[in-house]
């Protein structure tokens, strides 16, 4: 990936877009500048609060989303207090659930960057991955629910820059 500015000196949020399974984690732990910031998201504290109580994501979400979303608000907080660039690692779908990060953000005068992973798998690569994934199983009648929310970002909305990952040009 590469930037016209540097997110290590100038306040930044990466934003990813994309289908759950799509790769998005998977290549923040690989990219040479997304590895070094942190990452805010919901998933790691339900998955953690899972394996520490035996059970799966899946057994502990209901429960858990309240308290994974505080969490992710508090974090957030911190991030922008301390002017750190991070990523914030969910699916974020639609306008809706993009517009209140978005807001934040520019509230902080952060630069906001989409990472969109339009291209979702193949319905024989989706089954693969759901499969790889024994720690978080999302059925694949969900996710053919979520691919039809799915909006791609605008600049429109806010975005100082939309990079695609594997395919979309903004």
């Amino acid at each position: 990936m590469e930037l016209n500015f540097n997110p290590l000196s100038t306040p930044t949020v990466f934003v990813t877009v994309g289908l759950p399974y799509s790769g998005k984690s998977t290549y923040i732990k690989k990219d040479n500048i997304l590895r070094k910031l942190q990452i805010v998201d919901t998933d790691s504290f339900i998955e953690n609060r899972a394996k520490m109580m035996g059970k799966t994501y899946q057994d502990v979400f209901k429960k858990s989303i309240g308290s994974a979303t505080d969490r992710m608000k508090v974090m957030l907080d911190l991030y922008y207090r301390f002017k750190q660039s991070f990523i914030i690692d969910q699916t974020n779908l639609s306008v809706e659930k993009r517009e209140r990060l978005i807001k934040q953000a520019k509230e902080n005068n952060y630069k906001v960057v989409a990472l969109v992973f339009e291209k979702a798998p193949n319905d024989e690569e989706l089954e693969k991955r759901v499969k790889m994934r024994s720690d978080k199983n999302i059925p694949i009648n969900v996710l053919k629910q979520m691919s039809e929310k799915f909006v791609r970002p605008t600049k429109a909305e806010g975005f100082d820059e939309i990079i695609s990952i594997n395919g979309w040009k903004a």
